[in-house]
Formats: C-alpha cells, sequence, structure tokens
C-alpha cells in the first residue's frame, strides 16, 4: 500500500529532477553536453511514464510546479520553445489515456465548452486555406490544439479535495522559488552580474531601461507577470475567506496566503508589465467585491496599507542594497503609453485589418499576422515573428469573425458558471474557485495588451475551473 508519505517523498524527488533539469538543459545546446543531457531525459522520462500509469496525479503536481518555467526549464527546437511542462504533460496525457483504457474507466469531459473549441479547431483548419505561410499556420495551429489537450485532460481528470490542497501547495511553493530567483535577478543586475548567471534577457537588463525588469524563468516580463495572476488570486481569496480553514495540516495555506502576496506583489511590481499590474488589480478588485463584508474591518484596512508600504519599502531597499537607487520619476517616465512602441503598434493593427476585411468570416490564417507585416512571409525574421500584441485582434484577423465569436463564447461560458459556484458550500472549493476565476478574468483582461492564445497555465486553470469537482459539490445560498 502506497503511504501518503511515500507519495510526498516521491513527488519531492520529481520536483528536485525537474530543478536539475532546468540547469542541464542549457548545456544540451553544446555538442559534448547534447547527448548525455538527452539521454537523462528520456532515461528518467520512462521511469516517470511507468510511476504514472500509477498515480496520475504526479504528473498533475509536477505540471503545476512547472507552470512557470519558460526560458530556463526550455530549450530551443527549431525556432520553438520546449518545456519541461510540456514534456511531463505529454508523458501525463499519455498515461492516463493507456491507463484509463486498461482499466476500461477513460472518462473525457463532453460539453458544450468542448463542443465550441471543436468548432474553433474546425474554423482554424478552415482559415488554413487562406494562409500566407502554410508551415507557420500548421506550427500555431499544432501549439493551440496541444494546450486544447490540457485543458480536456486537466477537466476531465477526477480531483478530490486532498489533491487539490497539494496542488495549490505545490503552485506556492513554485511561486516562492521563482519569485525568489526573480529577486535575485533584479540585484544580481543592478550590482553587475553577467546574464550568464542572472538568466536575464537583453531586453530586460538595467542598461535598456535604467532599471532591470525581472522576468524570472519566464520568457518575458509580462509571461511572468501573467502566471503570477494565478497564485496571486488563490491567495487572496484565502486570505479574505474567514471561514476557510486547514486544520491538521502542515502547511497552512491560509496563514500562508498573506506573505505569499507580499512576495508576488513586490516581484510583480518589478516585472514593470502595464499589462500585468491593471490585471492584478482586476484580480483583487473580483475577490473584494465577494469578501467585502469580510474585508472591510479596521485590521484589514491598517494590514492592507502596511502591505502597500511594505511593498514599496522593500523594493527601495532592494535598490538601495544595489548601489542603484530606485527612482521613481524615471521609472513614470520611461513607462509611457505615448512611446513610439505604441504608435507602432496601433500601425500594425491597422495593416492587419486592412488584411482581414478581405476574408472577415475565417480569416487570414491561423498564425498568419506574423507574416503578413514580416518582410518576408516564408522566412523567420531574427528577432522572430510579430504579434498584433491584443489577443482579441489578432483572432479576428487570423481566424475571422467565426474564430473569435466561438472563443468569445467559450469563454463567456465561465462568467455564466460563476454565480452558481460562488454558492460552493465548502469554503476551500469556494475561495480555489473564486481565486483561480479572478486569474483567469485577470489573464482576459491582460490580453488586450499581448497575443498568444496557447498560454499554456492559462489552459490549466481554466480546465480546473471546468473540472466537475465544483459541478458535483453542494451548493447553499449566498
Amino acid at each position: 500500500m502506497i503511504t501518503n508519505s511515500y507519495k510526498t517523498k516521491t513527488l519531492v524527488l520529481l520536483i528536485i529532477v525537474s530543478l536539475l533539469f532546468s540547469i542541464l538543459i542549457p548545456f544540451s545546446s553544446s555538442i559534448a553536453w547534447f547527448l548525455p543531457v538527452v539521454f537523462f531525459i528520456l532515461l528518467i522520462g520512462i521511469i516517470f511514464f511507468f510511476l504514472l500509469l500509477k498515480d496520475i496525479s504526479y504528473g498533475i503536481l509536477l505540471i503545476t510546479f512547472l507552470l512557470p518555467f519558460e526560458q530556463i526549464g526550455g530549450f530551443d527546437i527549431f525556432g520553438m520553445n520546449i518545456r519541461l511542462s510540456q514534456i511531463v504533460f505529454l508523458i501525463s496525457f499519455i498515461a492516463w489515456i493507456l491507463s484509463g483504457l486498461a482499466r476500461r474507466d477513460l472518462k473525457i469531459k463532453i460539453d458544450l465548452k468542448l463542443a465550441l473549441l471543436v468548432m474553433y479547431v474546425i474554423v482554424a483548419i478552415a482559415s488554413i486555406a487562406n494562409t500566407l505561410n502554410l508551415f507557420r499556420s500548421i506550427q500555431i495551429f499544432s501549439f493551440t490544439l496541444f494546450v486544447f489537450m490540457l485543458y480536456v485532460f486537466i477537466s476531465s481528470y477526477k480531483f478530490n479535495r486532498d489533491l487539490l490542497e497539494k496542488i495549490v501547495t505545490v503552485l506556492f511553493i513554485s511561486m516562492t522559488v521563482t519569485c525568489l530567483f526573480g529577486l535575485f535577478q533584479f540585484v544580481g543586475d543592478m550590482i553587475g552580474l553577467p546574464q550568464s548567471i542572472t538568466g536575464l534577457d537583453d531586453n530586460y537588463v538595467k542598461a535598456v531601461f535604467g532599471f532591470p525588469r525581472i522576468q524570472s524563468t519566464a520568457n518575458e516580463p509580462l509571461n511572468y507577470a501573467n502566471y503570477l495572476l494565478l497564485p496571486i488570486g488563490i491567495a487572496f481569496a484565502f486570505f479574505a475567506d474567514n471561514k476557510l480553514k486547514f486544520e491538521n495540516k502542515k502547511i497552512d495555506l491560509k496563514k500562508a496566503s498573506l506573505p505569499l502576496l507580499i512576495l508576488a506583489g513586490i516581484v510583480l511590481i518589478l516585472t514593470y508589465s502595464r499589462g500585468g499590474w491593471g490585471a492584478a488589480v482586476l484580480v483583487m478588485f473580483i475577490v473584494v467585491i465577494r469578501y467585502l463584508k469580510e474585508l472591510v474591518n479596521l485590521k484589514n484596512l491598517v494590514l492592507g496599507f502596511l502591505v502597500i508600504i511594505l511593498s514599496f519599502v522593500s523594493i527601495i531597499l532592494i535598490s538601495e542594497l544595489s548601489n542603484a537607487p530606485f527612482n521613481l520619476g524615471s521609472v513614470i517616465s520611461r513607462i509611457n503609453i505615448s512611446d513610439a512602441s505604441s504608435e507602432h503598434r496601433v500601425q500594425t493593427i491597422q495593416d492587419g485589418l486592412s488584411a482581414w476585411e478581405k476574408n472577415p468570416l475565417i480569416g487570414i490564417g491561423i498564425g498568419s499576422y506574423g507574416p503578413l507585416v514580416a518582410k518576408y512571409r516564408n522566412i523567420r525574421p531574427e528577432g522572430g515573428w510579430q504579434t498584433v500584441n491584443n489577443e482579441y485582434i489578432e483572432i479576428l484577423i487570423e481566424t475571422g469573425l467565426l474564430g473569435l465569436t466561438i472563443i468569445s463564447s467559450f469563454w463567456l461560458s465561465f462568467f455564466l458558471d460563476l454565480h452558481s459556484r460562488l454558492r460552493l458550500k465548502v469554503p476551500f472549493d469556494r475561495a480555489l474557485y473564486l481565486g483561480v476565476f479572478a486569474a483567469f478574468a485577470g489573464m482576459l483582461l491582460q490580453y488586450i495588451s499581448f497575443s498568444t492564445l496557447y498560454i499554456f497555465h492559462l489552459w490549466y486553470l481554466i480546465g480546473i475551473l471546468n473540472n466537475d469537482y465544483f459541478r458535483k459539490n453542494k451548493l447553499t445560498k449566498i
């Protein structure tokens, strides 16, 4: 019989191995290291696969930990960034299918939401007929289909309270690890450490802005800010729910929520992502509206004021200790919504909409916006394919009115579910759902300022929102 202690030790070992992979992967670009690293990954992958055949939850927990690992914890193949979280998901998905078929208990959740995604897939395939770059369209279509598979996997898996508590615990641990690494990036770049140590991209060092922008393990600061919305939403909902209790637990997630919020808030500010800031405000607003009575008291008002002061004081202290004083005026002057970048973004959107008008129903082809505005449509630019930096407009341009209507209907369906989910009887279920939903709403808001439909952690949390665990639990009056 497998005990909880054994499961915990196994999970910790898997996380350590994953971190080791994240360190080793950059060496795989060297010919001397490539084969040993690949062999090591394949060996661990085979062992992990057979472990998953016994318990798929290991895969879900490891995926949760690896969500923010993109640039660090990933490697490039033919211009594509392959991440450990994607590899773990693929192995987990295959093991889930095979073990389900072997036990004859495989259940895939089929509902209106899945039907909408199938409809979008059909429209995306049809749009490829208008593509400007066939390889690019097939590539983006494959990425999109991949995250749809993740959604199906997470939404169909049978969750229970114990597994969800472990998921939240692992999520908070992963957030803490990557936030601390982000702070190291900030301090390291301030004091002049090389990028090979800090892991910062050329575009985010202090030489560019006058201050470093934290990207942690993600590809960009805005990606990491987007990921932080999930732990921030859950932690704030846990903090706000006065009825929430974790008895007989080694880690009290409610007590841990406030320090985690402070840490995540400081790092979020240091990403200097305007879209991330606005999205975080919406996340907090949604939670506040639900728990207004619980939150509005003198103790919490004083606590909130102190947290805000502490966050800014921490940023200033970090800067001072790095011998690079924090200049708020410099930051504000550089974060200007009327800069040349914004003007360029308006022009590219106009170019895209002009092309869309020729194919309004199914668009110019999924993934075709980049080739449309590139100098050579069949040659990948050195800096990568350009995006609209507005997901809604990009979907409209590439898959037309049909694609945008279908995806918008899919997203809207979760807002229609919200009222019943807020009536969940168990405080943990209610707080967790609200926190995840608030993060989802924040990410949709942030889509105004960037565009990538196939964000891995977004479809992971959407899968959680649609899991039957929340549907089957008893409801009560609000």
